[in-house]
């Protein structure tokens, strides 16, 4: 019988391999997104599978900044004695009450223990495994900042610009002083979320205690009504920016909070 360690090692192996080819497929697993908890706070991860009930297998990694990936425990809906190899049951828990559904528990976090969980779900350790997109933990360092944005218009030197035909001009959406850095970044036009035209900084830079971010929209020099919201991903709060640019590239801010 291959034993649970072998299995685990398995596992991972096929989890890095189909990770970088890419088939990882969340679509069939669902896990708590993003989590920002407290010095010495526990930290707790859902994750649900609607692959099946013979998926009774949930398996959880962890990664930390700049590691490899870490397996660290086995759990099944079978059993309520769960294998967490060389890890400590006193750092983690894990509870599986039935073949579609678990969770992975952090308890007294520390600084280290920042960095994406995954959870996979499988038959056995032969089988594939199904992995959910990751919980981005962070353990705070300091109090959490909302972010303050700004739109800037076009520049003086783009708006004179004879040579451009189309009369594409750029908005400039900088995201500055905030933390942590769980944030999404999204244009609307006229309400609407656009995409096309966008081209967003994919990670935020550390400055310090806080981070900074932009975000740039390519759009036609006549009146319209635009709008940019940064959403801190585990809150209700929305921050968004009203912009005007008319033809003759002027523009107008205003700052509101939903």
């Amino acid at each position: 019988m291959i034993s649970i360690q072998k299995q685990l090692n398995a596992q991972l192996s096929v989890f890095l391999f189909l990770w970088i080819t890419g088939f990882t497929d969340g679509s069939y697993v669902t896990q708590t997104s993003i989590l920002w908890k407290n010095n010495s706070d526990n930290a707790t991860m859902h994750c649900n599978q609607s692959k099946g009930s013979d998926y009774y297998q949930m398996y959880w990694f962890r990664q930390l900044p700049g590691k490899t990936m870490e397996l660290i425990v086995l759990t099944m809906s079978t059993t309520k004695e769960h294998d967490f190899g060389k890890f400590s049951k006193v750092k983690f828990s894990a509870e599986k009450p039935d073949a579609f559904s678990g969770s992975f528990t952090v308890k007294t976090l520390e600084a280290g223990d920042t960095g994406l969980y995954f959870c996979g779900n499988t038959v056995s350790g032969s089988y594939p495994a199904y992995f959910g997109p990751g919980t981005k933990l962070t353990v705070l360092e300091h109090d959490v900042k909302e972010p303050k944005v700004e739109i800037l218009g076009p520049s003086p030197k783009e708006c004179r610009n004879e040579k451009d035909h189309e009369k594409k001009k750029t908005l400039l959406c900088v995201v500055s002083e905030f933390y942590p850095d769980h944030i999404s970044v999204f244009w609307q036009v006229n309400e609407n979320n656009v995409t096309s035209g966008v081209a967003t900084d994919e990670i935020a830079q550390r400055d310090g205690k806080f981070y900074t971010m932009s975000s740039r929209l390519r759009v036609s020099c006549v009146e319209s009504f635009f709008k940019t919201c940064v959403k801190p991903l585990s809150s209700t709060i929305i921050i968004s920016l009203s912009h005007t640019v008319v033809s003759s590239c002027s523009s107008c801010v205003v700052l509101e909070r939903v």
